[in-house]
């Protein structure tokens, strides 16, 4: 065989690719006219019908997202609360940063009073590490610190309140108080 029939073949194995394609647009009708383009614009069709086309890439980024696709991208880009504020109008953000605020208090309080009741209990890293509604069963086994002594004195935890004793009991460590004056002029 010649290199020029070597050529025709292959430029006919080429126009049989370009009709064949799915990407293409070419049909029956145009394979005398594909013959005549030669090999080296045969190649640039075929490259050119193997890319997607500009357009076709656009129509892909044109198409609404499901539901679960916007929800998911959305749920991969604001899981920092300050990065979802930035997104909402400016009186739900004030209104959302309000609600976080005073979430952060909560839970602050919360922390403390589970390590005040249990300070060998958890430590301040797990508790900050649970949810917030874990911390309010935790704070619902905690038993409050009650006074039983009589006369309400004290504030059961050995503070600074001096205790309330009987009317007689004051009187005597008064006059004891003066007689104690008295003797040391």
């Amino acid at each position: 065989m010649s290199d020029k029939d070597k050529q025709v073949v292959t430029c006919q194995e080429k126009v049989d690719a370009l009709i064949k394609s799915e990407h293409s647009t070419f049909t029956e009708n145009d394979r005398e006219w594909l013959g005549t383009i030669g090999d080296e614009y045969a190649d640039k069709l075929i490259a050119m019908q193997a890319a997607p086309a500009p357009a076709e890439k656009e129509e892909k980024k044109d198409e609404p997202l499901s539901k679960e696709e916007a929800i998911q991208a959305l749920t991969a880009t604001l899981k920092d609360p300050k990065k979802f504020l930035e997104i909402l109008p400016d009186d739900i953000a004030d209104s959302v940063r309000s609600g976080l605020k005073l979430n952060e208090e909560r839970r602050t309080n919360m922390i403390a009073a589970i390590r005040e009741a249990e300070p060998d209990g958890y430590s301040e890293e797990e508790l900050k590490g649970r949810k917030t509604d874990e911390l309010e069963m935790l704070i619902k086994y905690i038993k409050p610190q009650v006074n039983y002594a009589p006369l309400g004195s004290g504030d059961g935890r050995g503070g600074d309140v001096e205790p309330m004793l009987p009317t007689d009991v004051q009187a005597e460590i008064a006059a004891n108080e003066q007689k104690k004056q008295k003797t040391a002029e």
